[in-house]
């Protein structure tokens, strides 16, 4: 089933005309189409919004998208379906993100869906089979061609009956709040870049670095990172990782250097453009020792490392008798910071703190161990 003919907005004054449907709407569906292959930041090529079941595209390469940020900013709920990648586009685009959202998919996980598609979710909630045939389509083309539309389209057209049916099957078990609190916690997440200073922690060998070495990783992957958000282009096309680490552990001089660097691109060996890595070296060797940014110690070295396989454990079970995904509950991070001093992150609030927190403090504590039974885990009081 597809949408047909769906009504693409192109120009501000019928923008206007959306935006005053939803200053009146309780609740809007939103999706976007975007890519990010060749770019630093996602490159946002449609914006789709389905309110009272009736879907409009926008095309935001003609249209000022921060007059979203009125609507955003008010009590209208955004529904949307994994949507944390969205959010991000949001902010950016829009400078805002909506004060309230229902996902769609964490809200299925509720329910023993897992991780759930969109496709999957629509197939069994409402029997429809959603059309993924345009799913790598080109977004920044122009015409988008029809059948593009109306994949996308279809992205948005059934969000609103999907959370209908999401609510009343939650609230019966009551586990609606649980979906409205883990949404609400996508939207404290924030999307703030991470410090250029870090970007060399994702190198692969980064451990391996002695410190004048690393400092010189750290330098040339900040100084690629800057100029990557500055092109809005893959940092990977400014220098690539194997030059970087090459050069890190063996510094060039001069511009003849250059030309002995593996994976270094040739516009980089002569010119402007070895002078600047040539900088970018001289200053990485001379970055002061206590300039050196090091991943921040891991919480989980100053705890025992059975009382983290322990904890894990139960939170499988507890995910398990719930019939909610494992990651949902607690990830390893999760676990771990909820057990570090003092203690922090999801688990210590919420449902979280309900279903796992308070058990898992009971288990570090000393009132209470775990057990099998049958072919389950059991948490039994101490004392």
């Amino acid at each position: 089933m597809v949408v047909k003919n769906p009504k693409l907005i192109e120009t501000d004054a019928e923008f206007e005309e959306l935006l005053e449907r939803l200053r009146h709407a309780e609740r809007f569906a939103i999706d976007t189409e975007f890519s990010r292959e060749n770019t630093y930041f996602p490159s946002l090529g449609l914006v789709q919004i389905a309110v009272d079941r009736d879907v409009t595209l926008v095309d935001p390469l003609g249209i000022d998208l921060r007059a979203l940020g009125e609507i955003f900013r008010g009590d209208t709920e955004a529904i949307l379906h994994a949507g944390t990648q969205d959010l991000e586009i949001f902010e950016r685009e829009i400078g805002a993100l909506p004060r309230r959202i229902f996902d769609t998919q964490l809200a299925a996980a509720f329910l023993g869906d897992g991780i759930a598609s969109l496709g999957k979710l629509v197939q069994k909630y409402l029997s429809v089979q959603l059309d993924k045939g345009s799913q790598l389509a080109d977004w920044s083309r122009r015409p988008l061609p029809p059948r593009a539309l109306q994949y996308a389209a279809s992205d948005v057209a059934y969000l609103e009956d999907l959370r209908e049916i999401l609510v009343e099957r939650l609230s019966e078990r009551g586990r609606l709040e649980w979906a409205l609190e883990a949404s609400e916690g996508v939207l404290r997440k924030g999307f703030d870049l991470a410090p250029a200073e870090e970007a060399w922690w994702k190198l692969k060998g980064r451990s391996r670095l002695r410190p004048r070495a690393a400092k010189i990783a750290q330098t040339l992957a900040a100084s690629r990172e800057a100029r990557a958000r500055a092109l809005n282009i893959p940092p990977k096309r400014v220098l690539s990782d194997l030059a970087l680490l090459a050069m890190a552990e063996s510094p060039p001089e001069g511009i003849d250097d250059l030309a002995h660097i593996r994976g270094l691109d040739g516009g980089r060996r002569r010119g402007s453009g070895a002078e600047e890595i040539l900088d970018w070296v001289r200053r990485g060797r001379a970055l002061p020792d206590d300039a050196l940014v090091l991943p921040k110690d891991r919480p989980e070295e100053a705890l025992p490392s059975a009382l983290i396989a322990l904890c894990q454990s139960w939170a499988a079970q507890r995910a398990s008798d719930e019939s909610i995904d494992h990651s949902l509950l607690a990830t390893r991070s999760d676990i771990v910071a909820f057990l570090s001093t003092p203690r922090r992150g999801k688990l210590t609030e919420g449902f979280r703190y309900e279903l796992l927190g308070r058990d898992l403090e009971a288990i570090q504590e000393g009132r209470a161990a775990i057990a099998f039974e049958g072919e389950k885990l059991k948490l039994i009081p101490v004392g």
